[in-house]
């Protein structure tokens, strides 16, 4: 669905509702000025009726032996309206527009049948005679006290109407001219109601974009100005947050870059999420050029493929010694899984050491132990031969023989205790060794 600036659902709304109002007044003051007109019309024919009574009171009061007909166009022609004269047995007795002798019989007239029920009455409707609408107002004829027939006057509808059209136009072109104004009035409103809301858009962009420092003006309506509070109120929020999102992304970057061993995050898929520098030392790459790469593209070692698929089925725990190759590290890989704030399993931790001088020392000592039992067997092998002759041989017997073969066993024991005493000395360097290297177990403040 396409969408449409906030301007077009609320300016065409205001606009209709104007319209509509506008339309409505204009509807109500043409029927009031309609009915006013008519009320005023039917006020004059009664007020000209009862003018022209005593005129014709006398035609009545005679029994037509004037020209009826004559009389009623003369009056019609003062008070320029149709007159009627209608006798108490509703026979029409004469008319300025029409002959009374072809004209039925008006008793049952509504206007005529309140004058002669001695009221004043009047009615709209259409005649026959003049073949137009007309306004009636009949008025009771008396003379010496009796009623003795009704006068009605008329006039067509189109008169009101005609003077009444002309008001009506004049109320329309102002309704017109007020609708034009409510208009422009409700486009302005509209349009100083949307530029707070502009702003606010075009200042959410900018949050969005990543500008933190920019905050939103506070408008002067209410509820767009809880809107931008809310917004600078967020943005305060996710600057902060950022913050301590960056402060612990350098700390931990900071205690990765320092450590002496090797360290590799690895995703469920195998595929390396990020690893520290001394890793990067270890592979031979830089440390930006790992993630997204196959753990086991980067460590091509059967026994290293072998323990990254296990370790990653059954969520780290293991550890084994992978030996990259000639010129290369032997590294002691130990793992441990690797979950997210909810505890979900996202792959595991590996932790590589160089294990490479501790295999050569290991060498070394298993050829000294070598070298050391075989300089030890030599001498004690003369001991124990020299011991056997004097004991069996008959050595003691004989001073001389007895004296070289103790000898002999002086000089090996002096060459085991020498051996002893260097065997000795090793062994008091390693300890030196390793109670120097020991770290001193006190208090130490990491926050520097």
């Amino acid at each position: 669905m396409k969408q449409k600036p906030i301007i077009w659902y609320l300016y065409p709304a205001n606009l209709a509702v104007v319209v509509l109002a506008a339309a409505a007044v204009a509807g109500f003051a043409s029927h009031a000025v309609r009915g006013l007109y008519e009320a005023r019309m039917e006020a004059e024919l009664l007020a000209r009726s009862r003018a022209a009574v005593p005129r014709l009171a006398p035609l009545l009061a005679a029994g037509g032996e004037l020209d009826a007909d004559a009389r009623c166009r003369d009056i019609a022609a003062l008070t320029l309206s149709r007159v009627t004269l209608i006798l108490p047995s509703g026979r029409v007795e004469g008319d300025s527009n029409a002959r009374s002798r072809q004209m039925e019989n008006h008793a049952h007239r509504p206007e005529i049948a309140e004058a002669l029920a001695g009221r004043e009455g009047t009615a709209r409707r259409w005649s026959a005679t003049l073949k137009t609408d007309l306004i009636y107002a009949a008025v009771p004829v008396r003379a010496g006290g009796r009623l003795v027939g009704v006068l009605r006057t008329a006039v067509p509808v189109g008169a009101v109407d005609s003077t009444a059209g002309l008001v009506i136009r004049r109320v329309a072109l102002a309704g017109l001219l007020v609708t034009l104004l409510a208009a422009l009035l409700s486009l302005a409103t509209a349009l100083i109601l949307t530029r707070p809301l502009r702003r606010i858009r075009n200042g959410a962009a900018r949050l969005g974009a990543g500008d933190l420092a920019f905050r939103l003006e506070i408008p002067r309506f209410r509820e767009l100005a809880l809107l931008a509070e809310t917004l600078n109120k967020t943005a305060d929020d996710v600057t902060r947050r950022i913050r301590e999102v960056t402060r612990q992304r350098n700390e931990l970057e900071a205690v990765l870059s320092s450590m002496a061993e090797g360290v590799m995050a690895v995703d469920r898929a195998g595929r390396i999420l990020r690893v520290n520098r001394a890793a990067a030392r270890f592979l031979g790459r830089p440390p930006e050029a790992f993630p997204g790469l196959a753990a086991s593209s980067v460590i091509r070692n059967e026994r290293f493929s072998a323990f990254l698929a296990r370790a990653l089925s059954e969520g780290g725990g293991a550890e084994e010694t992978v030996d990259l190759g000639p010129s290369r590290p032997v590294l002691l890989v130990k793992s441990a899984a690797l979950h997210d704030a909810d505890g979900s399993a996202l792959g595991v931790l590996l932790v590589l050491l160089d294990v490479t001088r501790l295999q050569a020392l290991e060498r070394v000592r298993r050829d000294f132990v070598a070298n050391a039992s075989h300089e030890i067997r030599t001498p004690l092998s003369a001991v124990k031969a020299a011991v056997e002759t004097l004991l069996h041989g008959g050595g003691l017997d004989e001073p001389e023989t007895a004296r070289r073969f103790l000898g002999i066993v002086e000089k090996h024991s002096e060459r085991l205790a020498a051996i002893v005493d260097d065997l000795l000395t090793l062994s008091r360097l390693e300890h030196q060794l390793k109670d120097e290297a020991a770290p001193e177990k006190a208090p130490l403040d990491l926050a520097p």
